[in-house]
């Protein structure tokens, strides 16, 4: 058990990974909030406030991406056809909208060139996000399933996970499925959960519902705004880097998703410790040492967080939600108690035994190495903090990236 004041609990966690080009969180106290949409409400005549994609429906009328009809009604429980699909997806995923000028030769017998959504069936031709069928045909017209949907969808928002096996599969949707990745990785992402009984339904047609929702939580990440980092985060920032050019290594960069990312485990982490008292906090640490002991009692280990997820899946995740692009990430994760001692004492008091060392004159913990960038050039960080319901205790996260 190592004291400091109090008490004082740390975990480095390292890896290193390759995230993609192309990159729902709920959003406690400071963590990200999506962008406001406007408020005015748009009436339909089938779609009443207590709907259960009411909000969803509301969102994405608000932003362009789907309308209703000229008889005032939504058809929430309407199929969607391969042509709409088509049109939505490209809508919501895209920062601007193709014109019929940028339209190409379609190879579809049965798509009109003045067809409105001719530019988005064209734009998603192009990028290889949908196909024809063997005899030419698009059938624009058609219905369009719930796993040809989740296809369409994760194509045009470039999220395919490489490795999207992440939790229990669907007893319906096979590992070898044709578009396996496609859902798994809308399920992975969070954008899609299935059946109260562990079905997905893959075949079964997709309403404008069903639709809109999948689309309103995928655009929550992407419309995410990040809170400035807290004073007490911008103080271990300046407390981080300090250290760095003491030791003759260049500053760090402040990363505001990273921080509001980190900002999310350490809610995270004060969450999954919520349900012990102070002293029973205190209690458990003094057996942290105890690997097998932390593995049995710990609600929060090094490597994995309450989903199951070791970090370098979390981080993969992070980065298809929140756009990174970093090649190598590392996370050091702190939970402490100091008594008589401000917010910012405790933030210096955790940097500062971060870097003890022992009798040899070496660190004893990785947290200096990761801060430092010893085996891994880190260029950016971000750091989240949660002071606890006692104000003594805090918790912390830092995220390293290069």
């Amino acid at each position: 058990m190592i004291s400091m004041r109090k008490f004082f609990i740390a975990v480095s966690v390292f890896v290193s990974v390759t995230t993609p080009v192309f990159a729902q969180t709920e959003a406690p106290e400071a963590t990200p909030t999506a962008t406001e949409a406007p408020t005015a409400e748009v009436i339909f005549s089938d779609v009443s406030s207590d709907h259960w994609a009411y909000s969803a429906i509301q969102a994405l009328v608000k932003k362009k991406v789907m309308n209703g009809y000229s008889d005032g009604s939504f058809g929430p429980d309407k199929l969607l056809t391969r042509a709409e699909t088509t049109k939505i997806l490209v809508l919501a995923t895209q920062d601007s909208s193709p014109s019929l000028d940028e339209a190409g030769v379609l190879p579809f017998t049965d798509i009109d060139p003045l067809d409105p959504l001719l530019p988005f069936i064209s734009f998603a031709f192009d990028h290889n996000i949908i196909k024809g069928y063997l005899d030419g045909t698009f059938r624009p017209t058609r219905s369009i399933s719930r796993a040809e949907f989740m296809k369409i969808f994760i194509l045009t928002s470039e999220n395919l996970l490489e490795n999207y096996n992440i939790g229990e599969a669907f007893l319906d949707v096979v590992p070898n499925h044709d578009l396996a990745p496609h859902i798994y990785s809308s399920r992975a992402l969070g954008y899609i959960k299935g059946s109260s009984n562990g079905l997905f339904l893959p075949d079964i047609p997709i309403t404008r519902a069903e639709a809109s929702k999948v689309i309103f939580n995928y655009l929550a990440d992407k419309d995410m705004e990040f809170p400035e980092p807290s004073d007490l985060e911008q103080a271990m920032f300046d407390a981080i880097n300090e250290k760095r050019t003491s030791d003759g290594k260049p500053v760090l960069t402040l990363d505001n998703t990273l921080s509001g990312v980190a900002h999310k485990q350490s809610q995270d982490l004060s969450d999954q410790w919520s349900f012990l008292d102070k002293d029973e906090k205190k209690e458990y640490e003094t057996t942290h040492a105890n690997v097998q002991e932390q593995d049995k009692r710990r609600p929060w280990t090094s490597h994995r967080n309450i989903t199951g997820q070791t970090f370098d899946e979390w981080f993969a995740l992070a980065s298809k939600k929140y756009d990174f692009n970093y090649s190598d990430a590392t996370q050091n994760i702190a939970h402490a108690f100091y008594d008589n001692s401000t917010p910012e004492d405790r933030v210096l008091d955790i940097i500062n035994k971060m870097f003890e060392k022992d009798e040899q004159d070496n660190y004893l913990y990785a947290h200096a190495y990761n801060i430092l960038g010893t085996y891994i050039p880190y260029t950016n960080v971000g750091i989240g903090i949660v002071v606890g319901e006692d104000p003594e205790e805090m918790y912390v996260t830092q995220i390293f990236t290069k």
